[in-house]
């Protein structure tokens, strides 16, 4: 009962340094260790201590690269996963990344938290595992902090600066409108065009549902004109039946463009299979102000 109290106790306190001053949009020193005081336990050892990794970033494969750098740490990696909201539906909108724990490995969330950059620690049941690690969109693009005399040689790890770079990631962190080129705006549903840093047009837009268009820096690759559409094994020619609408701007992420549409109610919401759909008045003039290697940003 006493540990009880003390666990009652501790998570109170937590909540109150949470409410106060301490915003839970914040990351890194500014929110406070919730490790029970009550857990003098040492540093369990690697080996015995399974990590969930979830990805709540969209970024591809980035769940994946993260488990193996924590296995180069020693633990296990289990269920490398989308992260998936109270509702049970995949989300790729998670801010910051996050590590939560079991009582009794907090020391080893804290570690975990350093090769994370300092991501947000609490300590409650979690589903699976010992350690789930949530990715959010700050860990994209940063390198993983890895402590030299925590499981990793001087040989594994970069002598100098002690970390281990987060390398083929898509860049999907503070993605700004290009100076020249194409931004869409996947929290507003808008598509805007820049030239010379100044903005040209702004249509509004579609994209994808549960977060499928994919954050990232890309550049236009092919444009055709009243596209046939391949779907569910069947060739639509141009026409009312045809999906892609008028116009096709292909981007070098395979099966994903800004397109036209036979569906003109879908634009203003997230409704795609993932590509970006435009009113297709709207996508003839961007057609003709674009051309091949134009950038296209998707920002969050």
């Amino acid at each position: 009962m006493k540990v009880l109290a003390n666990l009652v106790l501790v998570m109170i306190v937590s909540l109150f340094l949470f409410g106060c001053g301490q915003g839970k949009d914040q990351v890194g020193e500014d929110l406070p260790l919730t490790v029970n005081p009550e857990n003098t336990e040492p540093l369990k050892d690697p080996g015995t201590v399974s990590v969930q990794v979830l990805n709540g970033c969209g970024v591809d494969g980035l769940a994946k690269q993260v488990a193996e750098k924590i296995e180069e740490l020693g633990y296990t990696a289990i269920k490398v996963d989308n992260y998936k909201d109270e509702t049970g539906l995949v989300n790729h909108r998670v801010n910051f990344t996050g590590v939560k724990y079991l009582y009794g490995f907090g020391e080893n969330a804290g570690k975990l938290s350093e090769l994370l950059g300092g991501s947000r620690l609490e300590e409650e049941p979690v589903l699976s595992g010992d350690i789930v690690v949530i990715l959010g969109k700050d860990l994209d693009q940063k390198t993983l902090l890895v402590d030299k005399g925590y499981g990793l040689s001087e040989t594994t790890a970069e002598t100098e600066a002690g970390v281990v770079p987060l390398e083929g990631t898509d860049p999907a962190i503070n993605l700004q409108p290009p100076k020249d080129g194409i931004y869409i705006d996947k929290s507003e549903n808008i598509l805007q065009l820049f030239k010379d840093d100044k903005l040209v047009v702004e249509y509004p837009c579609c994209t994808g549902k549960d977060g499928d268009t994919p954050e990232g820096v890309y550049e236009i690759n092919s444009k055709v004109v009243d596209p046939t559409w391949y779907w569910e094994g069947k060739a639509i020619p141009p026409g009312p039946d045809n999906g892609l609408g008028t116009r096709f701007l292909g981007i070098n992420k395979p099966s994903y463009g800004i397109h036209g549409t036979n569906e003109p109610d879908s634009i203003g919401y997230s409704l795609s299979h993932g590509c970006v759909r435009l009113h297709n008045e709207d996508v003839e003039k961007l057609y003709e102000l674009v051309d091949i290697g134009t950038a296209v940003v998707i920002g969050p």
